[in-house]
């Protein structure tokens, strides 16, 4: 991830280490990325569209630490990532 402060300058930083961290909180999200319009999704077969939007839903996990749908303030991380080893 990369995040930056008000006024610095960004810093990559790997998502476990901001999920280990107790003080890390999501404060902003860009939110979900627009899929390209209805129009050419409705030319998709069904059950590919349904597996193209649970991608979407995942990468955007995996990317911001939340599903799509969380609520503000909700639980970071995937559930893999709250299995214990």
């Amino acid at each position: 991830m990369t995040l930056s402060d008000m006024g610095g300058a960004p810093q990559t930083v790997p998502p476990t280490l901001l999920f280990a961290d107790d003080d890390f909180d999501v404060v902003d999200s860009s939110g979900r990325m627009p899929l390209p319009p209805v129009s050419l999704l409705e030319t998709l077969p069904q059950a590919t569209l349904e597996k193209a939007l649970w991608w979407e839903g995942h990468i955007l996990e995996v990317l911001n630490g939340l599903p799509p749908d969380a609520a503000l303030g909700g639980m970071r991380g995937t559930a893999a990532g709250r299995r214990r080893l």
